[in-house]
């Protein structure tokens, strides 16, 4: 762990961008879905399997943040 790691506001900042990767996940996945969809004449599947795809990494990286800050937590408590 690096020592910007213990400054408040990097904490604050890594806990705050989970709502923007969820969001960019989501959008970025409809886009890519949207333009394989036009590509390959499919509407809507590739575009809801782009969203469910985008959504799927967007709680993944929910998931990465929150078992980051609940370490952190333990070692600060002392717990193993």
């Amino acid at each position: 762990m690096s020592k910007d790691d213990d400054r408040p506001l990097y904490r604050a900042l890594e806990v705050s961008s989970v709502g923007i990767e969820l969001a960019l996940s989501i959008v970025l996945g409809w886009l890519g879905g949207s333009w394989l969809d036009d590509m390959a004449g499919t509407a809507p599947w590739l575009t809801v399997t782009g969203v469910l795809f985008g959504v799927t990494a967007g709680f993944y990286a929910l998931y990465r943040v929150a078992q980051k800050v609940a370490r952190r937590q333990r070692q600060g408590s002392g717990d193993p």
